[in-house]
């Protein structure tokens, strides 16, 4: 997918990137930080005082995870004070996920409200987040087209509420179902606080462990449990069809990526557990 860099940054004013300097005498400088798009010119702002440590300029592997995508790319780099760096992108631009909102793997409790503000509430789980939706592991089967409001409590944003419409519904088991709810009638205000949301997701600020619902090492250890046989059985249903398409492929790939980052935080809740 060839795109601008603006293009691609537009949906969020700020976003969490890795740069990873190549210098063939040297090891390989991997920074983390944020890219800041400000009219047509693009800056990175490392989040750490490793910036010192590369050169004032030189061309660097880019890595952003925005609200569109994944990017990948390589640019130039010129410091313009100890962590801020101008970015002048060079070469192809490539997107990972192609998705009007890329989503982001969320493990969070919200309250689930089924027709008008006010009805009865259920306790459910935030599973992906996105500006256009999210997906939700919920007790209680819905049906395509039903109402929802969402409450996501305990965020560096506040608790977000968000009116929905249900499109898609897959059983999980005989107790649980994936719900694929779509966003409608955000105000500018909610929109934006989502954005912001987004981000403290993309530079793994929030959810983090102790935040509502945590719970235990051995909870949080039970929970990426069930997340990994989760993504374990999404994966297995979408290999199985028989009439898979490109968009298939693309979104095994996504889930199969997050399974293995799941499994590795499942080994280091379970090595801490052992630690205490």
């Amino acid at each position: 997918m060839q795109l601008t860099w603006n293009q691609i940054l537009s949906s969020l004013d700020s976003c969490y990137a890795k740069v990873r300097w190549k210098n063939p005498s040297q090891p390989d400088v991997v920074l983390e930080g944020e890219i800041l798009v400000t009219g047509e010119d693009l800056h990175f702002v490392a989040s750490s005082e490793a910036a010192e440590n590369v050169p004032d300029r030189g061309f660097a592997q880019l890595l952003v995870f925005t609200a569109r995508g994944v990017v990948s790319g390589s640019g130039l780099l010129i410091r313009k004070s100890p962590q801020r760096f101008q970015v002048f992108v060079s070469g192809p631009v490539t997107v990972t996920q192609r998705r009007t909102h890329f989503r982001f793997s969320v493990q969070h409790p919200v309250s689930l409200e089924l027709g008008a503000a006010g009805a009865a509430a259920v306790g459910a789980t935030l599973s992906d987040l996105s500006l256009g939706g999210a997906r939700i592991i919920s007790p209680t089967e819905l049906r395509p087209g039903h109402v929802v409001r969402v409450e996501i409590p305990s965020t560096p944003v506040g608790s977000l509420k968000l009116n929905g419409r249900v499109q898609r519904v897959a059983a999980l088991d005989d107790k649980t179902w994936s719900v694929g709810v779509e966003w409608k009638d955000i105000s500018t205000e909610d929109r934006e606080k989502l954005k912001q949301l987004l981000l403290a997701v993309l530079s793994k600020r929030w959810p983090r462990e102790g935040d509502a619902g945590a719970g235990s090492t051995g909870d949080a250890a039970r929970r990426r449990a069930e997340r990994a046989q989760e993504l374990i059985t999404q994966v297995a249903r979408i290999v199985m069809n028989s009439n898979m398409k490109a968009e298939d492929i693309h979104e095994a790939i996504r889930l199969s990526t997050e399974l293995i980052d799941e499994v590795n935080k499942l080994i280091e809740t379970l090595r801490s557990k052992g630690a205490d």
